[in-house]
C-alpha cells in the first residue's frame, strides 16, 4: 500500500533476487482509496485495504485479479484512522485502529463493526501493528500517549473474554515508534516463535526490526 499516492502497488515474485515493479494495482483514488494503509487478500480471494477516507474511513474490497474497485467492506460505525489488518482465527478481519485507541472486529459475512478491545484498554494508545499468535490471543503495537510505546496483548476471540488486556508483553523503553508485528522463525534457539516488530527512529538511517 502506498499511502502517499493513494494506490496498491504490485511487484513481481518475493523469490527473485530483487522485485521490480509491475504495476499499480489498485490505481490511484480508486473507489475512493485514500491514505491505504493495511492491505490483505481474504479467503474470497479478493484484497481489503485499510482507507482513512475524506469522509467515513473504510475497509475497501478490490477485485483479487483485475483490482477492480468492489465497493465498501466496512465504513464508519467507530473505524478511526484505520491502520494494519488481519483475519482472526474466528474468520473476521480485526483492524488496529489508530484514531479510537482501540481494536475493531468486523464480521466477514456481514461487514458489521464492533469495538473488541476497549478504547485504552491496558493503555493502548495510536495501535498500529496487529497479529495473532499461536496462543490464539492478540498483539497490538501502541505508539504513543502516556508513555504506552510497546506491544500488548489481548484474549483472542476464542477465549472466555474476547478482547480484555492480558498484559504488555513488550515494555516501554525498548522501542521507540513499533509500526507492524509479526511471529517468525525462533531466533534464540528456544523452541518458541520469536516476535519481529518494525521499529521507527524518527525517520533516520537508526530504524530497524527488534526480535522478542
Amino acid at each position: 500500500s502506498s499511502f502517499t499516492n493513494n494506490s496498491v502497488e504490485r511487484y513481481n515474485g518475493p523469490f527473485l533476487p530483487q522485485s521490480t515493479f509491475l504495476s499499480q494495482f489498485v490505481t490511484a483514488g480508486s473507489g475512493g482509496l485514500n491514505v491505504p494503509r493495511g492491505v490483505l487478500f481474504g479467503p474470497d480471494g479478493n484484497l481489503y485495504v485499510a482507507s482513512a477516507s475524506a469522509g467515513p474511513d473504510q475497509i475497501l474490497r478490490y477485485d483479487g485479479v483485475s483490482g477492480a474497485p468492489l465497493g465498501a467492506f466496512a465504513t464508519g460505525g467507530g473505524l478511526n484512522d484505520p491502520r494494519e489488518i488481519v483475519w482472526g482465527p474466528d474468520g473476521n478481519l480485526y483492524v488496529a485502529n489508530a484514531g479510537g485507541d482501540d481494536v475493531i472486529q468486523i464480521n466477514y459475512l456481514t461487514g458489521a463493526v464492533s469495538q473488541f478491545v476497549a478504547t485504552a484498554a491496558g493503555g493502548l494508545s495510536n495501535p498500529s501493528g496487529i497479529t495473532f499468535g499461536s496462543d490464539g490471543n492478540l498483539y497490538v503495537t501502541s505508539t504513543g500517549g502516556g508513555g504506552n510505546v510497546n506491544v500488548k496483548r489481548f484474549f483472542g476471540p476464542n477465549s472466555a473474554t474476547p478482547g480484555v488486556f492480558i498484559n504488555t508483553i513488550v515494555a516501554n523503553g525498548t522501542l521507540s515508534d513499533p509500526r507492524d508485528l509479526a511471529f517468525g522463525p525462533d531466533f534464540n534457539a528456544d523452541g518458541a516463535p520469536d516476535l519481529y516488530v518494525t521499529n521507527d527512529v524518527g525517520f533516520s538511517t537508526n530504524d530497524n526490526v527488534r526480535v522478542y
